[in-house]
């Protein structure tokens, strides 16, 4: 038997093979399925509203198939499970009643993520169900999911003003609606994306969460002066967890994004003998509140209205604790709108 050699160019792949061999179902084979589903399943419209129907089916299967033959081919074959027949069609079928463009792109990444996801996991199961929640939201509603997670349960990777400014612009007001009612929050629990926290539990003011991850962004910072005549002798001990002030370059303060991360310092670098002293001089130049308010402000000016309707004991917005299919949601649409990629399984 004669045995050839192969050659490929970058980045491509060589599969030698004797006999016949199987690689997935092509695009063709994958689009034709997704169309079958839906005709299948579909009842039979009349006129116009068949036409409208022919080509809002058309449309969101053309973009599933592309969307999935570029990002993940080797899940094409999924396509012939019964369970991601049944899941395609719930997505198809939503589109072609709504027409909504938001609603397609999120319904087709969270199936996507339903044919990664591992038959009777509870991954599995919270995406069947998210599938079948989301058309039920508006994206307003879907946005309010987000915005609890980015502002609770996220803790984001900042280290500068320039992160934190990038946080409360495109991680947090951009998911604040800018008309609210309380049928939002009682539709969200309806639906079974959230529930309320218990008694007169609730998150804790705005403000607070901020100081408690981020508190070492609002400091205002000391001098040169007051450093050596606080620590004297220890200066050179001191020196290496020593920054320049976030709020004021000419200024110093003690390199930790938060209080947590500052007594971790200390421990690290052996200072437990000065930690009091330290301490003390990181809370003497915290910011008071009225001056993270206004340092807030001037980064997004809408923040004053979200943290007043988060701070109003009256309101469901900070009572709102996020069920499995509220996480999912929330997550597609985080990703989706700042193009970070945060894992469900953390989170269920």
């Amino acid at each position: 038997m004669d045995i050839q050699k192969q050659e490929g160019g970058d980045n491509s792949k060589n599969i030698q093979v004797i006999g016949d061999v199987t690689c997935g179902i092509s695009y063709t084979e994958a689009r034709q399925i997704a169309l079958d589903v839906f005709n299948a399943n579909c009842q039979k419209m009349m006129n116009e509203a068949a036409q409208t129907a022919e080509k809002r089916a058309n449309e969101i299967v053309d973009d599933f198939t592309k969307k999935l033959f570029e990002e993940h081919p080797e899940l094409s074959v999924r396509l012939k499970d019964p369970s991601i027949q049944y899941s395609a069609f719930s997505v198809i079928k939503n589109y072609v009643k709504t027409g909504d463009a938001e609603l397609k792109e999120r319904m087709l990444g969270m199936l996507i993520q339903r044919m990664e996801a591992k038959e009777r996991s509870m991954e599995q199961i919270v995406l069947d169900e998210a599938i079948e929640i989301i058309p039920k939201l508006t994206q307003d509603q879907i946005n309010i999911l987000s915005l609890i997670l980015s502002a609770v349960y996220i803790t984001h990777r900042i280290t500068n003003i320039d992160d934190f400014k990038d946080f409360i612009n495109n991680r947090l007001m951009t998911f604040y609606p800018n008309k609210k009612s309380n049928s939002i929050y009682t539709h969200l629990q309806y639906t079974g994306c959230c529930t309320f926290l218990g008694g007169i539990s609730t998150y804790k003011p705005f403000i607070d969460i901020l100081n408690l991850k981020y508190g070492g962004l609002f400091n205002k910072g000391f001098s040169d002066e007051t450093f050596k005549q606080t620590f004297s002798k220890d200066c050179d001990q001191i020196i290496p967890i020593l920054a320049k002030c976030q709020q004021n370059l000419s200024l110093m303060q003690f390199n930790a994004i938060n209080e947590t991360v500052l007594t971790t310092i200390i421990r690290q670098n052996k200072l437990e003998r000065v930690s009091t002293q330290i301490m003390q001089l990181h809370n003497q130049n915290k910011m008071s509140n009225d001056d993270i308010l206004a340092f807030l402000c001037s980064i997004n000016s809408r923040i004053r209205s979200f943290i007043k309707d988060w701070d109003d004991k009256l309101s469901d917005l900070r009572t709102i604790a996020l069920t499995p299919v509220g996480y999912a949601i929330a997550i597609l649409n985080y990703n989706i709108k700042t193009g970070k990629n945060i894992s469900l399984k953390s989170y269920i």
